[in-house]
């Protein structure tokens, strides 16, 4: 067994790991669910102004290609099929060939909670020179496999923690967060409008609500009642606005639950569920005058296109996934539980289900916090969860915190 290294020790400069004059090429390699991939963007976008003249290849889920090519940051896309279960031997091995044909520099593996041992493995094989990842105490193979380690805090802002993958690297701390800009096109704008047609003028306040979780954490959804109350006080406190309800096609029925529980203001909703492609998606979340939605992919779009917006969180504690976008459009709803967060922890929610901690959102503080936002308000409701201050990235010597490096000879962490 092998101690956790001091932070202070550094067997290997940052600075002269991609020392060399030949164009480095950078293998950032990132799966999981459209919100999750987008939070990871900055650091690409981050790699590209520190290293403008290296070459980076993303490697992600086929369903996120369009939304990384949309962000125009990396080189190339790999898009690979999204599964639940483990790579074969033989996908493994074609995808360990197609990488190793761009001959990386370095394989950066952002996997922090899901498919950690088949990206390991990946780096390992990829024939990268350096290998950068994140580690748990508990993981002793991935000390193993990368030179470079990013402890995989969960608490911790993840932008900030994917920033300091940036700095094992030799970049350095960023003012501010890197700008990330998601391209939507009037053909986007022009069919998100045929959906709707004449029903939404262009003058008219337009409420999107995503009522939507994964699959894989169903129990961040915020209870269709609770959804039914907040919007129905919006609806009879705003009746010039029209509602938007979102969603896959695999969620129509969750989602046409909420619109016939509304049925008072029948002409001034649509459920559009399974309508909306990503870029029809993408603008109608910027045409909106605000977006309510649970912890998902809708909350990341929205935040990351400035629209003002109302996220819900509870199985996910909001200081690690929620501190994207404007703080003065954006507002989180939060109420700690000693059981939350639970979704990075543990394999099945100790509710079963019973979601307490999303329960515990009073609808009236979130139809407020929109009707604030609606009209253009600043800080939409004291309510809602207030951060913690930003954690310290560095030592006061200016080394990056809970970066260590792994010596090459004996293959073992320094302590």
């Amino acid at each position: 067994m092998h101690s956790l290294p001091d932070p202070a020790v550094r067997t290997r400069a940052p600075a002269n790991a991609l020392g060399g004059s030949h164009r480095q090429t950078f293998v950032v390699f990132k799966r999981g669910g459209m919100g999750s991939v987008l939070a990871s963007l900055p650091f690409v976008a981050r790699l590209r102004e520190c290293q403008p003249d290296a070459r980076i290849l993303l490697i992600t889920d086929h369903a996120n290609r369009e939304l990384a090519e949309r962000c125009d940051i990396a080189d190339a896309v790999m898009g690979i099929a999204a599964s639940c279960r483990p790579m074969s031997a033989w996908q493994h091995a074609r995808l360990v060939a197609r990488i190793r044909r761009h001959a990386p520099s370095v394989f950066f593996d952002l996997q922090m909670h899901t498919h950690r041992f088949a990206s390991a493995m990946l780096a390992a094989a990829s024939g990268a020179r350096h290998r950068v990842g994140f580690y748990r105490p508990s993981d002793r193979a991935r000390q193993q496999v990368f030179d470079t380690l990013v402890l995989a805090n969960m608490f911790a802002p993840v932008h900030d923690l994917y920033m300091q993958m940036a700095r094992a690297i030799g970049c350095p701390a960023p003012g501010a967060m890197p700008c990330l800009s998601l391209r939507v096109t009037p053909d986007d704008e022009q069919r998100a409008g045929d959906l709707l047609g004449s029903w939404l003028l262009t003058d008219v306040p337009l409420l999107v609500v995503n009522t939507n979780t994964s699959d894989k954490a169903v129990e961040r959804r915020w209870p269709l009642p609770l959804f039914r109350e907040a919007v129905a006080g919006i609806l009879l406190h705003r009746p010039d606005a029209k509602v938007v309800l979102i969603g896959t096609a695999a969620e129509f029925d969750h989602v046409e639950q909420l619109r016939q529980s509304l049925g008072f203001a029948e002409d001034r909703l649509r459920n559009l569920a399974g309508l909306t492609p990503l870029g029809s998606l993408l603008a109608l979340l910027r045409r909106a005058s605000c977006v309510l939605t649970n912890d998902s992919g809708p909350f990341h779009f929205s935040v990351a296109l400035g629209t003002p917006t109302v996220g819900l969180f509870g199985p996910v504690h909001p200081d690690h996934y929620g501190r994207m976008g404007r703080s003065d459009r954006t507002v989180v709803f939060y109420q700690p539980m000693v059981c939350s967060p639970c979704v990075h922890v543990v394999s099945a929610p100790p509710c079963g289900g019973d979601n307490h901690c999303m329960k515990a959102i009073a609808p009236a503080d979130v139809e407020a916090a929109c009707l604030r936002l609606m009209i253009g308000g600043d800080r939409a409701a004291r309510a809602g969860w207030r951060f913690s201050p930003s954690p310290e990235t560095s030592t006061d010597a200016g080394s990056a915190l809970g970066v260590w490096h792994r010596t090459v000879q004996n293959a073992t962490l320094a302590c």
